[in-house]
């Protein structure tokens, strides 16, 4: 499913295939150069522009921030659509979007369509409504987004994600868990390396929960970046947990700024995370 033209799909679907490889980038931008359409022939320039910036990196970013104040709803596509006026807060690099902000209905409705027009590996997902909340709390049936398996709509295309932050708008700890727990217990969520929960209402109890759901997630030994930063409501006790726990054993980096912790709890965190530890 995609809303591309046909001629370009075979050169996103390549980019998307090898994320990590700019030949197909650049290829791509050899094909829209050569259409000599002034907004394709732009984005072939921004494309190499934030692959190649050269010596000059200041003014290469400065001149593909230009450009992509200018084209950022031409070279969209689906996400114009679905975001609106957010559009402006998706993420770039090497000349395609990388990190979008969704809603759970977003991805039901359009993630297909989203992930297979773009090389999306990062996504913040946050509700947009009062219902949307209500649902998430309070209808028992209802799967997340996370959910495979018989009975279950399966997002395939969530197995790309290497980050994802949940929250923090609207998100109670009701809420939260459920995304979250969805998430752990997900077979989809293979190359996730990073998990971004800061500024939610997480307390020491939910710490130790979700080191016990990380134990048993399918990512949860190649996680390697965790994020609390301004979960207030954590304490030396939950700190303590952090510094001991077993199931963070591969852990590089762990966030914690804006956590009221004491001196004895930081020494801990920084004893075991070294200059992993960002507070």
């Amino acid at each position: 499913m995609s809303s591309l033209p046909p001629e370009h799909r075979p050169f996103l679907r390549a980019v998307i295939d090898r994320r990590l490889d700019d030949l197909p980038r650049l290829v791509y931008a050899d094909f829209l150069e050569e259409t000599d359409d002034p907004i394709l022939v732009n984005r072939a320039k921004f494309i190499r522009a934030q692959i190649d910036p050269g010596t000059r990196k200041q003014e290469a970013e400065d001149y593909c921030r230009s450009l992509l104040n200018e084209h950022m709803r031409d070279w969209s596509g689906q996400l114009n659509t679905v975001l609106g006026a957010h559009v402006d807060t998706v993420r770039w690099s090497r000349g395609f979007p990388y990190w979008v902000p969704l809603t759970p209905q977003n991805i039901y409705d359009h993630g297909a369509i989203l992930f297979n027009d773009n090389p999306l590996h990062e996504m913040q997902l946050l509700t947009s409504s009062d219902d949307e909340l209500f649902e998430l709390l309070y209808t028992e049936d209802l799967p997340t987004i996370f959910e495979s398996g018989p009975g279950f709509v399966t997002h395939s295309f969530l197995s790309r994600l290497t980050r994802i932050q949940i929250g923090p708008h609207r998100w109670s700890m009701v809420a939260l868990r459920r995304m979250v727990g969805g998430a752990f217990r997900s077979s989809l969520l293979t190359e996730l390396v990073a998990l971004d929960l800061s500024d939610n209402p997480i307390e020491d109890t939910d710490v130790v929960w979700l080191l016990a759901m990380l134990q048993r997630a399918v990512f949860g030994n190649q996680l390697r970046e965790l994020d609390l930063s301004f979960c207030r409501r954590i304490t030396d006790a939950g700190a303590n947990t952090l510094a001991t726990a077993e199931s963070l054993k591969n852990l590089e980096v762990l966030k914690i700024r804006g956590v009221p912790l004491g001196p004895v709890a930081l020494e801990m965190l920084h004893k075991r995370y070294g200059d992993g530890l960002v507070v």
